[in-house]
């Protein structure tokens, strides 16, 4: 039985899937996320019979096989649960993280050579997997090849960086990194890909009110879409609770970052346009009434449609006259609807221009500038990579901000990071024809990648290692 703490962070986060799964009902991987979170709440005969349903639909799913043979292995059904790995593997033979699985599973029945052979495969697939390399060390020991044992331990392989690590004698930082199984994250991982981190990812609904936490010095609440992961941020703080230790990125504030709470929010900050946003029912929104529904509350024609908790651009529309809302809804996933007021922010050129900084600590850091000639823009969809002029103009944002922005739009955005109050977030925005500041979004999802290879993109590799000194100094303050 879960407790009554336990028990809620669990039935929040399976809130949170059924929500999505009134968007997309046939999604395998959110059916499957319902399942597991069945198990942990105990409620065994309807998580099995959730996983028999999907096998049914496609019995060959290597995710659903792999958590139901997890799942039935904590009920003590070690020989089911071999029969379900057994075919993950069959069906997924070059996937590492199954043959770990199963070779662990053979390890706890004492089937050494087997398990053996399981490791040895999923080294060979992925020799940086940290679990086949320690199976594989526990199985050669337990078949007296210490030698063998001892040259697995150390042996990881992780993939060449461009980001230098930081510099420190002292102690590595313990970071406990909370996660969700539902997804929603903060990219945490690659600023804590350093050796001054010692790092203990988990999962939320995973964590036990008996057990203690693993032992940390800092936690990284690494949930971060208020959107997809509402209820479970509402749940969280009482488990952050049982820690002294400093929570960056608490539940709370990162819960205040909707789309419609931050419109609310900065609207109040000076310097700032915040696009207005109100969520409304879909089906409102497909009858004739929906149109008025939307006037009714402030918006004009065009505006933007978008389902809650997708990034990207996905189930993001343009709505251009009022006779196109119902089709526009009905097109889109959920039972809500973000409706956004639409701005327009092309420069003289007919062009858009869309900025993203970072926050980290309260500081700003210039990530990049995407140019385009589209109202949606992304910089991985931008017109950046043959056109040099685009990426001169990155340059110059990413070399001196204030000089490209003006002083007084970098001034409202050091007013935003101090609202937000993340301890990491981003803010993505334009500037409109009057210099101010219209944001577009600003929340603790916001990635870094690290720099394309190549000479064209050398002029970004400087400040993207600034973002993640930053990040690395915080951690170990």
């Amino acid at each position: 039985m879960v407790t009554g703490g336990e028990s809620a962070i669990r039935a929040a986060a399976y809130r949170d899937v059924e929500d999505l799964l009134d968007s997309n009902p046939d999604a395998i991987a959110l059916r499957q996320q319902r399942a597991c979170l069945m198990g942990l709440l105990g409620r065994r005969d309807e998580a099995h019979a959730a996983f028999i349903e999907l096998l049914g639909v496609d019995p060959k799913n290597f995710g659903v096989l792999n958590d139901f043979g997890m799942f039935l292995f904590s009920g003590g059904l070690r020989g089911a649960a071999t029969v379900a790995l057994k075919e993950a593997v069959r069906w997924h033979p070059d996937d590492s993280v199954g043959r770990t699985n199963l070779g662990s599973l053979l390890l706890t029945g004492g089937e050494i050579d087997a398990a053996r052979a399981e490791f040895e495969r999923a080294v060979e697939l992925d020799p940086s997997n940290p679990k086949a390399r320690e199976g594989l060390s526990l199985a050669l020991a337990r078949l007296g090849d210490l030698e063998g044992a001892r040259a697995q331990r150390p042996t990881v392989v992780r993939k060449a960086s461009l980001i230098a690590p930081l510099s420190r004698s002292s102690p590595p930082v313990k970071v406990l990194l909370v996660e969700s199984v539902i997804g929603g994250k903060t990219y945490a991982h690659d600023f804590l890909a350093d050796p001054a981190f010692d790092v203990k990812q988990v999962f939320l609904e995973y964590l036990s009110e008996g057990i203690p936490l693993p032992e940390h010095d800092v936690i990284w609440n690494a949930i971060g879409d208020a959107e997809r992961c509402a209820n479970i941020l509402d749940a969280a703080p009482a488990a952050f609770a049982r820690s002294n230790a400093r929570t960056l990125n608490r539940p709370e504030l990162v819960r205040a970052t909707t789309r419609v709470a931050i419109s609310e929010r900065l609207s109040r900050v000076n310097g700032v346009v915040a696009p207005k946003a109100k969520r409304f029912a879909r089906a409102a929104l497909r009858t004739d009434d929906g149109p008025a529904l939307l006037t009714a509350s402030g918006f004009t024609f065009p505006l933007l449609l978008r389902s809650p908790g997708f990034h990207t651009g996905e189930h993001f529309v343009r709505v251009e006259r009022p006779e196109d809302v119902r089709e526009a809804a009905a097109a889109l996933p959920g039972k809500t609807l973000n409706a956004i007021e639409f701005v327009d922010v092309r420069s003289g050129d007919g062009k858009v221009r869309k900025y993203r900084v970072i926050a980290v600590a309260g500081r700003l850091y210039p990530l990049h500038l995407a140019v385009s000639e589209r109202w949606k823009v992304h910089y991985f969809s931008a017109d950046m990579s043959e056109n040099e002029h685009h990426r001169a103009e990155d340059r110059r944002f990413l070399t001196d901000m204030s000089a490209t922005i003006g002083s007084h739009a970098v001034r409202t955005l050091e007013a935003v990071a101090e609202a937000l109050a993340l301890d990491y977030g981003g803010v993505d925005f334009a500037l409109d024809a009057q210099g101010r500041v219209v944001v577009f979004e600003a929340n603790a999802t916001m990635i870094v990648p690290e720099p394309e290879d190549g000479e064209r993109w050398a002029y970004r590799r400087a400040p993207v290692q600034r973002i993640y000194d930053a990040v690395r100094t915080m951690l170990t303050a």
